[in-house]
């Protein structure tokens, strides 16, 4: 009966060691599996975010582009130094005096 005795326990020893493991890998395993959820959306939103950067370059390369163009310089020196055409017609209102 000693050597029953000693196998009951023993088995119950090693049952709960295993219960012990499996809980310990169970939690580990949420908690992993919860640090793959935020890294997957971490992941989203910089691709996001990647995206939107490459539209506002290509934006900006359009716009230095088009700066480059004598139609934009016309038009800035038109808008800011007040530089007419050779067949613009010019008004201008007088004074009252």
């Amino acid at each position: 009966m000693s050597n029953k005795k000693y196998s009951k326990r023993g088995i119950s020893i090693i049952v709960v060691i295993v219960l012990l493991i499996v809980g310990l890998i169970a939690v580990r395993t949420n908690s992993l599996r919860h640090q793959h959820e935020e890294k997957e959306s971490e992941l989203s939103s910089l691709e996001q975010k990647i995206v939107e950067a490459r539209e506002e370059t290509d934006s900006i390369n359009k716009q230095i582009v088009y700066q480059q163009t004598d139609e934009y310089i016309e038009e800035r020196a038109r808008e800011d130094l007040g530089l007419v055409d050779k067949d613009d017609i010019i008004l201008e209102q007088k004074g009252n005096e």
